[in-house]
């Protein structure tokens, strides 16, 4: 005996005789398996014709035969067709928008467009004005608490599904219909029925618009969009959402219950899982960029937690900028400031500028900003930005021009945080710059040829597991609850201020000045006095320049700088007979034992007498 053939034998019986049972389960359940029917698009014509003959007069065994025949159907398949129709009969169609219109003895399918609509609210489309009243409606739809902006393309798309998984036949106020005759009604409709004017009679998404009385439009049941507040932030993910405090657990919960609306873009398209994550990639990045010291590595995480949270307070209304700590008459690429900034847009809406190229002159500078941008992101300016051009930004609002449209500012409490980051230093002088600013230094670990794939192995984000997503989620989840629990965190200063020094002036000037000073108090007390022209002389044949390479008025501006740097007080005083005075800098210095670098950095600005214009930093 054949054992093999034998064995595949009572396997097929058995495969058959398990197919049977299905059908006959199907039958009396009114369901039917897929793995033993055919394509979709085959029952349905196959339902159609069985509804087709029992409407011309003929029995099911008829229907059965034909069917049977026509789409080359197995008897059970057939028989489940036929039964499905018979113990079905033609459902009601409760959501209908298409009624029968009666002229003489001939009978007309109409749309209702009122309903066609109402169906779609139904289903949580709106419209919604994002700007200024000038500006129009956009079309959106929610789903689970969260904003989609839709196109007439996407109503269409909805609509055609929904058609098409409606039963073959229903049955509207007693009158049946197909489904194929609710199709082309649709395609008959199409133009006057898809427009931006019918999307202008929907609901508007939140009420409470001033000066306009919304009557029904009230039954919205969303009370605005989601915000944090002075102890509370969230974060938006597609499994859940959490609020983040200072001290509460955090816990996930579901997009139905979350307390206001989010737009798409600031929903975090990953699932959430809360571990640990103190030997994780993103807490060993900023570990090694704060140079292993503990208080710059918690200040550092206090900003990114800062910029996180989309709360406005005006007492602290201040840029997070990021430079290089590394001393260098070149600049210093590749530190990791960017990282910082790519760090912030998995979890933020991030609008990112290309601060090589940008220019405070351009027009429509922000015309990529958006509501849900809760963050700038400068990267990368130049030695010269000016960062004076931010004050506004940080304590009004951001101005945003688009073309062919009037300016807009936006709302002090929506406006996004800035975040900048520079191989240079950026410039700014007085009490304004300084309260409007912290200044983060960054530990040169990383360079052009060490970047953290070298450190780590791997990619930042693009060769991560499932569980380094949910460290770097946790990670940047307690930045945030350090910064709402402890505040921005105020650095250990490093060089900036000797960086900003050499930047405004020349690489050899601060030693160079140190030694002038240097082996001048060896003869005077803490007060030297110097002649104008000997001094500018000495630096000029040092240097090797001429009074074309540095006039005397620039001059006095580097010193300037420098006494800003170090502390030290000019006044100018004119000594000799009247007609034939001669002028002299008078140098007050602190009560420091010497003038050297490593003794001045961290000094208070002294006063001066600099000229009005005079924009130089400190």
């Amino acid at each position: 005996m054949d054992y093999k053939k034998k064995l595949e034998e009572v396997k097929l019986k058995k495969e058959l005789q398990q197919k049977a049972n299905d059908l006959k389960a199907a039958i009396a359940t009114k369901a039917m398996p897929e793995s033993i029917l055919p394509p979709e698009d085959v029952m349905d014509a196959a339902e159609y014709l069985v509804r087709q003959k029992i409407e011309q007069g003929n029995d099911y065994v008829t229907a059965y035969s034909a069917i049977k025949l026509v789409f080359k159907l197995s008897e059970e398949v057939a028989q489940a067709i036929v039964d499905k129709v018979r113990n079905e009969g033609t459902p009601q169609w409760t959501e209908s928008f298409v009624f029968f219109a009666k002229s003489g003895n001939k009978t007309s399918i109409q749309m209702d467009e009122r309903a066609f609509w109402v169906m779609l609210e139904k289903r949580n489309f709106r419209k919604h004005q994002p700007g200024d009243v000038r500006e129009g409606y956009i079309l959106v739809q929610v789903v689970e608490n969260v904003i989609y902006e839709r196109n007439i393309g996407n109503i269409k798309d909805v609509i055609m599904d929904y058609i098409q998984n409606l039963p073959v036949q229903v049955a509207v106020n007693g009158e049946s219909i197909y489904r194929s005759e609710i199709q082309r009604l649709i395609y008959r409709n199409e133009k006057s029925l898809f427009t931006m004017s019918k999307v202008e009679l929907l609901p508007p998404l939140f009420t409470g618009i001033p000066g306009l009385n919304l009557g029904i439009f009230k039954r919205n049941k969303w009370a605005g969009l989601l915000k944090d507040t002075t102890k509370s932030a969230y974060l938006v993910y597609l499994n859940g959402w959490v609020e983040i405090t200072a001290d509460a657990k955090i816990e996930i919960h579901p997009l139905k219950t979350l307390p206001g609306l989010v737009w798409e873009e600031e929903l975090i398209k990953r699932n959430l899982t809360i571990t640990e994550f103190k030997d994780s990639m993103s807490a060993k990045f900023i570990d090694l960029i704060s140079s292993k010291d503990p208080l710059r590595f918690k200040a550092l995480k206090s900003a990114i937690g800062y910029l996180m949270h989309r709360h406005k307070d005006r007492s602290i209304n201040k840029a997070v900028i990021l430079m290089d700590e590394q001393v260098s008459t070149e600049p210093n690429g590749g530190t990791g400031k960017s990282m910082i900034g790519q760090m912030l847009k998995k979890v933020r809406g991030t609008m990112w500028i290309d601060g090589r190229s940008f220019k405070w002159d351009k027009s429509f500078l922000f015309q990529r900003y958006r509501p849900w941008h809760s963050v700038i992101n400068f990267d990368d300016v130049e030695a010269w930005f000016d960062f004076g051009k931010c004050y506004v930004m940080l304590t009004e609002g951001v101005t945003v021009e688009r073309k062919g449209r009037d300016e807009v500012m936006t709302d002090y409490a929506d406006s996004p945080k800035l975040l900048i980051s520079t191989n240079y230093v950026v410039q700014g002088n007085g009490q304004s710059n300084e309260r409007r600013r912290i200044d983060f230094e960054i530990a040169p670990h990383f360079n052009a040829n060490h970047q953290p794939k070298d450190e780590f192995g791997k990619k930042f984000f693009e060769d991560w597991s499932a569980q380094e997503w949910a460290q770097f989620d946790s990670f940047m989840i307690d930045c945030c609850r350090l910064y709402m629990k402890e505040g921005l965190l105020q650095p250990p200063g490093q060089n900036r201020a000797l960086r900003m020094l050499i930047q405004v002036t020349a690489p050899e000037f601060p030693d160079w000045m140190d030694s002038y000073f240097t082996e001048l108090r060896k003869y005077q007390a803490n007060e030297v006095s110097v002649g104008k022209k000997e001094m500018y002389q000495e630096w000029i044949s040092y240097i090797g320049w001429s009074d074309k390479d540095l006039s005397e008025k620039k001059w006095k501006k580097w010193l300037d700088s420098y006494a800003r740097y170090s502390g030290i007080t000019i006044a100018e005083e004119r000594v000799g007979n009247i007609g034939a005075r001669e002028r002299k800098w008078v140098f007050t210095f602190p009560s420091v034992s010497s003038i050297g670098v490593q003794d001045v950095q961290h000094c208070k600005s002294g006063v001066t007498h600099s000229e009005s214009e005079d924009d130089l930093p400190f």
